[in-house]
């Protein structure tokens, strides 16, 4: 259990605080046909961990390209 009025503790706790840059990213990502629905999370999040890791994300928009291929528009933060 940590004391968490210890001097050392306070000092560890602020170098990581000073250390974590929290980074918001926006980015269109393609839908492939072959990414089943039930499927589409596990392969946003492996898309995004590649940048960062993962805080919280969202899809803000799907649209259509000109060959009917859908296009997400993925929000994320990350820490990187």
């Amino acid at each position: 259990m940590f004391d968490l009025e210890n001097k050392e503790f306070k000092e560890l706790t602020k170098h990581l605080l000073i250390k974590m840059k929290l980074t918001n990213i926006e980015f269109d990502l393609n839908w492939p046909r072959s990414i089943e629905l039930k499927n589409l999370r596990k392969y946003i999040l492996n898309n995004i961990s590649e940048r960062g890791e993962v805080i919280r994300w969202s899809i803000n928009n799907i649209k259509l390209n000109q060959i009917q291929e859908k296009i997400l528009t993925i929000s994320a933060v990350i820490i990187n």
